[in-house]
């Protein structure tokens, strides 16, 4: 999914999603809206160049902690914008999540190292691999706080709560 023919694709973005619920008490079914929330961020990629990476997060029916879905995107962070509001606008007309949860949606470029000229396919795609996960172990690590870049600034942060969309403040 990242490479194309022979290389590594030109760009690629990393999409989080990070669900929370409002309390412990108006979540009946929190698996549901876990897979609720799945479905819509698969809905949004293509699935021919990109991936949905497995649930990190919460487990079981614990709904103290945040459930962090996370996407790999074949796009620059200007593709990654548009993959981002489009996920934010289904989230925000799902009356079922925004009733219960709220959510964030951060993307940040996934840095792609030109190969060295003795460096397998394999090897660059090992490397993004690695990078992609040292990315999402820093984002769980912080916590709900988004994805930022070596700057520490947050790029293309889009946050909603179903509070506010039902308008509630």
């Amino acid at each position: 999914m990242i490479t194309e023919g022979e290389n590594l694709r030109a760009a690629l973005s990393l999409v989080r999603v990070a669900l929370t619920p409002y309390s412990r008490h108006q979540v009946d079914d929190w698996r549901e809206m876990r897979e609720l929330c799945r479905g819509i961020l698969q809905a949004c990629i293509w699935p021919v160049k990109d991936l949905v990476l497995p649930s990190l997060g919460s487990a079981g029916s614990n709904v103290d902690a945040i459930e962090n879905f996370f996407a790999v995107v074949s796009t620059d962070l200007a593709g990654a914008a548009i993959v981002q509001k489009r996920i934010s606008l289904q989230l925000e007309n799902s009356t079922a999540l925004g009733a219960k949860t709220q959510f964030s949606v951060v993307t940040t470029a996934i840095p792609i190292s030109a190969p060295r000229p003795s460096e397998t396919l394999d090897s660059q795609v090992q490397g993004v691999a690695n990078t992609v996960t040292a990315l999402i172990m820093d984002a769980l690590k912080r916590g709900p706080s988004p994805l930022e870049n070596n700057s520490g600034t947050s790029q293309n942060q889009l946050l909603a709560t179903g509070r506010e969309l039902n308008g509630q403040t």
